[in-house]
């Protein structure tokens, strides 16, 4: 499972290069007809800045329960709600591109009383669709569907 999350060190970098493009545009307008270097150097620095944008840095999480034991730490909050069923959602933090750490929405369990536990990756689907979802989580994690499955993001 990968989770992309946005950095900030490139949107800085991707605001400090278009604003040097348009710097570079209003110098080759204003020294018309000469300045292609200026042009050639705006045009450079605006696809500098459409891919800093664009970037999104991926945290590939290996969610095997030995591994996750030995060197990652579980954050998990759990919340019961009324008598029907409890519900339970799995919060991790991860490291992106700069060193920042950013606490990341997992996914939700629910545990209906006397029934089967559904894992719902995000939010909420149809009953059949849930099953199926919580199956393959299930079977990613390599853990049985009828156990509590906590869903951790290393960091």
């Amino acid at each position: 499972m990968d989770i992309r999350a946005d950095t900030e060190i490139s949107r800085t970098i991707g605001g400090f290069a278009a604003g040097m493009a348009v710097v570079l545009f209003l110098v080759w307008i204003w020294l018309r007809p000469g300045g292609e270097f200026s042009a050639f150097a705006g045009v450079v620095l605006s696809v500098v800045a459409a891919g800093c944008f664009s970037y999104r840095h991926e945290v590939h999480i290996d969610q095997r329960a030995d591994v996750v034991e030995k060197y990652r730490r579980i954050l998990f909050r759990e919340r019961h709600r009324g008598f029907l069923f409890s519900e339970f959602r799995a919060v991790g933090v991860a490291t992106v591109l700069g060193g920042d750490l950013r606490p990341v929405y997992l996914a939700h369990v629910i545990e209906l009383r006397g029934r089967s536990r559904l894992v719902l990756p995000g939010v909420h689907f149809g009953l059949e669709k849930a099953k199926v979802e919580a199956a393959d989580l299930a079977r990613q994690l390599d853990l049985p569907l009828e156990s509590r499955v906590r869903t951790i993001l290393w960091s």
